[in-house]
């Protein structure tokens, strides 16, 4: 007989201002500095919370099947730089039934982009995922591809979210 594992999701902690990418980022007070260090750690279906600041992915910060992120002080505090990147957030692989979530109603961000971005956010091949409570800028006053961009997707919700173009 197999004994019945259930594997419990973790919480993952990230802040600008004092965090850094060597510690465990598991309590409030030992926070990751960057969201590619705490996705780097992070594994299906795990939360992680990011606090008040500027962050800027080198490339697309790719969210694992049921992967929850969120801002803890809301979008007017927590910002994604995405200028000058194809995606700020993506979401891939042809996970069914995936379920990530990108923010929150007044837990979400704002996500700057430029012309060089193809979406703020990209969902591909994902199922059941949603975002909420984001703010997304085109920062270039010229036509970016899309906000949102989703391919091949089922079950998608968007709420709470605003696009200035």
């Amino acid at each position: 007989m197999f004994a019945s594992q259930t594997l419990l999701a973790k919480s993952i902690y990230v802040e600008a201002s004092f965090g850094d990418d060597t510690n465990d980022c598991l309590k409030k007070d030992t926070p990751c500095e960057t969201i590619a260090g705490a996705l780097a750690i992070a594994a299906d279906r795990d939360q992680i919370f990011v606090g008040p600041g500027v962050y800027s992915p080198g490339s697309a910060y790719s969210l694992r099947p049921g992967l929850q992120i969120t801002s803890v002080a809301g979008a007017s505090s927590t910002i994604i730089d995405a200028t000058g990147v194809t995606t700020g957030f993506g979401i891939f692989d042809g996970f069914q039934d995936d379920k990530a979530v990108i923010g929150k109603k007044r837990k979400g961000f704002t996500i700057l982009m430029d012309a060089s971005s193809d979406a703020a956010i990209l969902v591909e091949s994902s199922d059941g995922v949603r975002f909420e409570g984001n703010r997304i800028y085109n920062r270039s006053g010229t036509s970016a591809d899309s906000a949102i961009e989703i391919l091949g997707s089922e079950k998608t919700t968007i709420r709470y979210n605003t696009v200035y173009a």
